[in-house]
């Protein structure tokens, strides 16, 4: 019985974690969530309606951000010192570069496939806010690396290295930032 709840917990796990990291807490709901779980003939058995609840309720979703988008409202913030200049790295199977000004302002392209764009963003409160609305937060900022992490379900965190000569941008973003 103890193995079916720990099975149970995996499931959410990834969702609780994420909301965690963005100071979300759902302690309330996970407790409502265990105290549902119904052992029938062996095989756990969780209310679906408290898992939509906990899933769609809790669960930190772009659309949200996308649909208030405030970017006209942000006012930038210099960057840290050692974040200024080009950045690429990869989420899933798109290839990203940022290329941060000192004042706070940049640019953001990702090319996949046929997918292919390039925005503004604006550097605030430790976060890369995107034009489209949705926004990361910035951890371990320094001249190696930066942490990014999108603060939505099921997206992972993004590792970002020095790339001033475009070496690693996709041909796309590589000619959108040359010019």
């Amino acid at each position: 019985m103890p193995g079916t709840i720990q099975a149970a917990l995996r499931v959410i796990s990834p969702c609780i974690e994420r909301i965690r990291r963005a100071g979300i807490y759902l302690l309330g709901c996970c407790l409502q969530l265990l105290k549902r779980v119904v052992i029938v003939n062996g095989v756990i058995r969780v209310a679906v309606g408290c898992i939509a609840a906990a899933i769609l309720g809790g669960c930190a979703m772009p659309m949200n951000d996308m649909m208030d988008n405030n970017f006209s409202a942000v006012i930038p913030e210099p960057i840290p010192e050692g974040m200024v200049g080009t950045w690429s790295g990869t989420m899933g199977p798109y290839a990203v570069t940022f290329r941060f000004e000192d004042n706070g302002m940049g640019l953001y392209c990702y090319d996949w496939n046929t997918t292919k764009a390039i925005h503004k963003i604006k550097y605030a409160n430790g976060k890369i806010e995107h034009q489209d609305g949705k926004n990361m937060l910035v951890s371990q900022p320094n001249t190696s690396t930066i942490i990014a992490d999108w603060p939505y379900t099921g997206a992972n965190d993004v590792t970002l290295t020095p790339d001033e000569s475009l070496a690693n941008a996709s041909v796309y973003c590589s000619k959108q930032l040359r010019s």
